[in-house]
């Protein structure tokens, strides 16, 4: 009878620690899943031009519903930086918030390849997005679904050195 309540004891306690190792690596899958969706959606090259001559890249971060700082590159006389959104659904907003108040253009790109010239741009239609804007804040509504990217240059050095305080998220 001793000898079978020690294996009784024995086998419940082994039971009870493969169950907590299966669920430490159920989350160590887990995390692993979640690292490896950040690594791929982090950051993106943008290919810049100026009148169909290239001028540089910019890394382009990935709008999420986190509100995020964009990283602006200085590019000749221009300081530009980007974001990329693909797979918006209709209704979806992306916002920009700490516009500055003068010197700085925003644009939105329809397309999953994010190239851009700052002289000669192809925006994306209005019948795919519209944008309203409002002491500093810049709200875009996706009414097409599908991939998108947007620019914000600053043609002066003051400007420039704002881009490092705008914000974008999706809500």
């Amino acid at each position: 009878m001793k000898r079978n309540l020690s294996l009784f004891v024995w086998v419940l306690l082994s039971v009870v620690f493969l169950q907590d190792c299966k669920k430490e690596l159920k989350g160590s899958e887990e995390d692993a899943l979640l690292l490896s969706a950040l690594a791929e959606t982090n950051d993106a090259v943008c290919n810049v031009s100026s009148n169909g001559t290239s001028i540089g890249t910019v890394t382009a971060i990935q709008a999420t519903g986190v509100s995020l700082y964009l990283t602006g590159t200085a590019l000749g006389t221009y300081t530009v930086a980007a974001a990329r959104a693909p797979g918006l659904t209709t209704a979806k907003t992306i916002t920009f918030h700490n516009l500055p108040a003068s010197g700085v253009t925003l644009r939105a790109y329809s397309g999953s390849v994010c190239s851009f010239d700052l002289t000669n741009p192809v925006v994306a239609s209005t019948s795919a997005i519209t944008s309203s804007s409002s002491s500093g804040t810049t709200i875009y509504t996706i009414f097409t679904p599908g991939d998108y990217f947007f620019s914000v240059t600053a043609v002066s050095n003051a400007a420039g050195a704002l881009i490092g305080n705008i914000t974008v998220s999706i809500e």
